[in-house]
């Protein structure tokens, strides 16, 4: 499922990020400035849903 990051979904973002922060430089400072929810920018995210 590909849906809208949040203020919620940081944690994870922030991990996912933290791998490779030299690659995710302006992804992680435009999140530290600007935060998840502006106009003119829309974060994405891949989930897997856990079937049981």
């Amino acid at each position: 499922m590909i849906r809208r990051l949040t203020q919620k979904d940081d944690p994870a973002c922030q991990h996912l990020l933290s791998v490779k922060p030299a690659e995710n430089l302006f992804i992680i400072g435009d999140i530290e400035n600007f935060g998840y929810d502006q106009d003119f920018q829309k974060l994405w995210g891949i989930f897997t849903e856990m079937v049981s």
